[in-house]
């Protein structure tokens, strides 16, 4: 029963990818069509993945988002320092100091990852954050594939 309830969600989740990554090109941003149809196709993955009930649902959601919220603010930290892409003027000084805001990042992303599997376990159980981890590497490898696809069809395009 599993195997037939998972290829039509990896058919949906492939179409919502598709028409996600279709406007691409008109507009990055963040909070734009783009991201936000993206953003519908995790939901759906997610939800069909995990199998939430209504109740696990309306508990999950509200800490999912906070869950990403705080990683993408420690991760624009992280690419924000000058370690990423050394400047030719930066002195060895300012680079240690990257380094070790960089390192303090780091744990802090630690620390939030062991506060939020708390969280979730308050909610869902061990099996469904465990699908929950392995759903997000997917949907991430999958997004990736198919902008690497566009990329090379318009590259062949010009």
């Amino acid at each position: 029963m599993q195997k037939i309830l998972k290829k039509p969600a990896i058919l949906l989740f492939v179409l919502l990818v598709a028409g996600a990554t279709r406007v691409f090109a008109q507009a990055e941003e963040e909070d734009g069509p783009v991201a936000e149809r993206i953003k519908s196709a995790k939901i759906g993955l997610i939800t069909t993945r995990l199998n939430l009930t209504a109740d696990q649902s309306k508990q999950f959601w509200p800490v999912y988002e906070a869950y990403e919220t705080d990683r993408k603010k420690i991760r624009v930290q992280m690419r924000r320092l000058r370690v990423n892409s050394v400047p030719s003027a930066a002195t060895d000084d300012e680079i240690r100091k990257d380094l070790k805001e960089l390192l303090n990042l780091r744990q802090k992303e630690v620390d939030a990852e062991k506060e939020y599997v708390g969280r979730f376990l308050k909610v869902i159980s061990p099996r469904q954050v465990a699908e929950l981890y392995k759903s997000e590497k997917e949907f991430n490898r999958m997004l990736l594939q198919e902008l690497r696809e566009r990329r090379a069809v318009r590259k062949g395009g010009r």
